[in-house]
């Protein structure tokens, strides 16, 4: 492969990079643009695989944010949500002290047979749970993301004048 040839990772970070180029060059400011990455992020994030879309679009708009660009970024971050889902989960029931939840495939397999509403009723507290330990969280996640896109678009001047990215 040659150094001109892009690979599959540094075509889709270049993509991005495009279209949050095109985003203020629209008259995005780089505040709304690190905003809406903030909020994307944070709720990509979140252990709630059902409501981040929903909850992404009302919040963009009550706070007059790109609604594209928020739920592009809660989009991308999906896999990060899958892969923190369990942990703010296991950590939502010890900051409650709360039981452990059937992790064994077997014991879930014998609780959805023979009492799916217990089975049901332990995912959906550990869930809610694993929300808490998340608004714990929040303030690092958004504070963290708004301000590694707030000093780049800072230091990333370009020769047209345009800044970030």
């Amino acid at each position: 492969m040659t150094e001109s040839e892009p690979t599959a990772g540094g075509t889709s970070w270049r993509r991005l990079r495009q279209v949050l180029a095109g985003q203020l060059r629209q008259g995005l400011s780089p505040q709304q643009l690190a905003l809406a990455l903030a909020l994307g992020g944070t709720l990509g994030c979140m252990p709630l695989l059902w409501g981040t879309s929903l909850l992404g679009a009302l919040l963009a708009l009550r706070l007059r944010l790109n609604l594209a660009l928020v739920q592009l970024i809660n989009y991308l971050c999906y896999p990060l949500q899958i892969l923190l889902f369990i942990p703010y989960l296991k950590g939502g029931r010890s900051l409650f002290g709360a039981a452990r939840l059937p992790v064994d495939l077997e014991q879930v397999a014998s609780l959805l047979k023979n009492d799916p509403l217990t089975l049901l009723s332990q995912f959906w507290i550990a869930n809610l749970q694993g929300l808490v330990l998340w608004l714990a969280t929040v303030p690092f996640w958004f504070g963290g993301i708004y301000l590694l896109v707030s000093r780049i678009c800072q230091s990333g001047g370009r020769n047209d004048g345009q800044r970030c990215c």
